[in-house]
């Protein structure tokens, strides 16, 4: 693992690890809130000068990735919903 993406994968984890914290500490533990608190975190990330400007595009992309998972997980279970309603009926 070079040292960049050592550096962005430390930086990813303290940023999950704060949300969670949020999260826990607010009651709701839902990803989609924690999704929102961990955007807010990263803004305020790109403007803090500790972090390394090569480490900035890695927190956005792995940042987008969790939101594209949690959208598709959200349609997946809308389907099975739906799907369910079907039978039902």
């Amino acid at each position: 693992m070079s040292n960049q993406a050592a550096a962005a994968q430390h930086w990813y984890y303290r940023l999950r690890k704060d949300a969670l914290l949020i999260a826990a500490r607010s009651g709701n533990l839902a990803e989609s809130f924690i999704l929102k608190i961990e955007r807010r975190l990263l803004s305020g990330l790109q403007h803090d000068p500790e972090v390394p400007d090569t480490v900035k595009p890695v927190l956005l992309a792995c940042h987008s990735k969790a939101v594209r998972q949690e959208l598709e997980m959200q349609r997946q279970c809308r389907a099975n919903n739906n799907t369910t309603r079907g039978k039902a009926q």
